[in-house]
């Protein structure tokens, strides 16, 4: 679980150095819905939060309150110049004060210019894999935030509606919109009827969905990269309309080797 996690966080940030993209025939299949206007649009790129254990020290994923109340937040990071946002841990009274698990009932603050912003806390489930924590967040203005989430379980969670089977594991999955006014939850599979796992990119005015499967994606040239040699995998590509949630085209591509 841990690889796999590592592997997206890597796909997200853009580390690998992808080249470029075919089809059986040459060509991407494209299914269009409506005619695409997103050729130039600059989509946001999620960013990981990587957990600061020089300020919570700690060599495992879980720590006493009395331990988590020395460090004023679990990780931040910097979404553009002069705003970051930072993870902080909330403390449920029915919370065993002896072990409190890193992010888990956690709010995220946004700080802009050392100032929080007024946005509403909204309360996120999430692990701690490698040195992230299992969620990413598209910045685009303060009223427009993306939150991408995961945890695991050993069962499905309930109220979570797509769990994804991870070794002996579930991976459960989310994403919340942040509208100006009110976190929404958001759920990408409905939106475009993949029942996958799909990452999220995002515009003011666009979402672009990707159905990785076993490729890997980088959004800075919106080229799949095959993962296993020898493999023909095929990644999808989703556009859609950030207000009504219409989708724009479907565009199914080989991952090239």
């Amino acid at each position: 679980m841990m690889k796999t996690f590592y592997h997206i966080i890597l796909s997200v940030i853009s580390i690998f150095a992808l080249t470029a993209c075919s089809s059986t025939n040459g060509k991407d299949t494209e299914t269009p819905v409506g005619k695409s206007p997103v050729t130039h649009e600059k989509f946001v790129t999620p960013i990981g939060i990587r957990v600061d254990t020089t300020k919570c020290k700690t060599s495992g994923i879980a720590m006493s309150k009395k331990q988590f109340q020395q460090c004023p937040y679990i990780g931040v990071t910097s979404l553009i110049p002069d705003l970051t946002v930072r993870a902080v841990q909330d403390f449920p009274a029915d919370e065993d004060d002896n072990k409190i698990y890193i992010g888990q009932n956690m709010d995220l603050e946004f700080m802009k210019n050392g100032k929080r912003l007024e946005i509403p806390e909204q309360v996120f489930h999430t692990m701690w894999y490698t040195e992230y924590l299992g969620l990413s967040v598209a910045y685009i203005d303060e009223n427009h935030i993306y939150v991408e989430g995961t945890f695991s379980s050993e069962k499905p969670s309930e109220g979570y509606k797509y769990s994804y089977l991870n070794g002996g594991e579930y991976d459960n999955v989310y994403t919340n919109f942040y509208n100006g006014k009110e976190w929404k939850p958001l759920i990408p599979q409905d939106i475009v009827h993949d029942p996958d796992r799909l990452q999220l990119f995002a515009s003011e005015k666009y979402l672009k969905f990707v159905n990785q499967r076993g490729c890997y994606y980088d959004p800075n040239t919106g080229v799949f990269g095959e993962n296993y040699k020898d493999s023909v995998l095929v990644g999808t590509e989703y556009i859609v309309d950030a207000s009504s949630y219409q989708l724009i085209t479907k565009v199914d591509k080989k991952c090239s080797t």
